[in-house]
């Protein structure tokens, strides 16, 4: 039995795996070329309900087909946290795969999972995108999202409230305006500095200026800005600018909630329970007994948790919930500076 082009079928299913073709033609065009009756993706829940063996290396198994005459391929992979994934493929007796063909299986087994993985991922990213949109509209600080020229794109919930932020800037406009000439001198600065650091370096410019409520400065003032440039598509805003003002902060800020990390990632509503204390800062054994459930459980609903956002350690799941670490350092700074 003749094989494909090995190259030309990695091609096609690195083309479905980012877009650029749909996974039916792909897979097709491998059944086709296998001269194959069927050709099956599957997606578990969990390698042990599906009853698949976990391999260190992705190989092919052959044997007769289950249940039918012919002949059947076997592809079965234990991915991490979770989604194990089977590809099946199945033959008539009269075209039964020879040494070569079982051999190219082979060959192909670690591209075809790694175009499925990167499928997967980039599923995730305009969940991602959205989780970061709610996890800012979480942050208690008021934050706006930049163009390069300082346009506003978008604000956080703390910053549309009407009284955000109403000591150090001027009325809402389309760039962010501050009252007093050296703070706005001090901001577009930090600004310029984002503009040109690395991606995801953070820059703080302290607000030194006297408020509008009369306030003299005799205290040491704590506000300053944070200005980051973010890793975005062209055309997307660059800069995320947070108001770090701690007297500011909104006692009643929002919070994350279940319903809005299930819409955002798709969780289960025990995941998205699960998320939120985990979001809070509790250990596996305090959310079992929130919830009335087993730790067994919670640990369960923890490794959903922790595929779907895209991490392995419960630490990043968490810094990712409550955009601690990656969104400031609390340091002090005399001017515009790295953080």
């Amino acid at each position: 039995m003749p094989a494909p082009d090995l190259d030309a079928t990695v091609r096609g299913l690195y083309r479905a795996a980012t877009g650029a073709a749909t996974w039916d033609d792909a897979l097709a065009a491998l059944r086709d070329g296998l001269e194959a009756a069927s050709l099956q993706v599957q997606q578990a829940a969990s390698p042990a309900s599906a009853g698949l063996p976990s391999v260190a290396t992705p190989c092919w198994t052959h044997g007769p087909a289950a249940g039918l005459p012919g002949h059947r391929a076997a592809l079965p992979w234990d991915a991490r946290h979770g989604a194990a994934v089977a590809v099946q493929i199945a033959w008539t007796d009269d075209h039964r795969p020879d040494g070569a063909t079982c051999a190219w299986l082979d060959r192909l087994a670690p591209h075809l999972l790694d175009a499925l993985r990167a499928a997967a991922r980039l599923r995730q990213v305009p969940a991602r995108e959205s989780l970061g949109a709610l996890l800012l509209d979480a942050l208690p600080h008021a934050a706006w999202l930049l163009q390069g020229d300082g346009r506003i794109a978008w604000a956080n919930a703390a910053a549309r409230r009407p009284a955000a932020a109403a000591g150090w800037l001027q009325a809402a406009g389309p760039v962010l305006a501050l009252q007093v000439p050296a703070d706005q001198r001090a901001f577009d600065a930090a600004r310029l500095q984002a503009m040109a650091a690395p991606a995801g370096r953070p820059v703080l410019a302290p607000l030194g200026g006297l408020r509008t409520d009369g306030a003299t400065g005799a205290a040491p003032v704590r506000a300053r800005w944070l200005i980051r440039r973010l890793d975005a598509p062209v055309g997307s805003p660059v800069l995320l600018a947070i108001l770090f003002d701690p007297d500011a902060a909104a006692s009643g800020a929002p919070t994350l909630s279940a319903p809005t990390l299930s819409d955002a990632f798709g969780f289960t509503p025990a995941e998205s329970r699960v998320a939120v204390c985990l979001a809070q800062g509790c250990t596996v054994r305090e959310v079992a007994a929130l919830l009335g459930v087993a730790p067994s459980t919670v640990r369960s609903h923890l490794d959903a948790v922790l595929h779907k956002l895209g991490v392995v350690r419960k630490l990043d799941a968490v810094r990712l919930l409550v955009q601690g670490s990656w969104m400031w350092r609390d340091v002090p700074a005399a001017g515009a500076c790295d953080a």
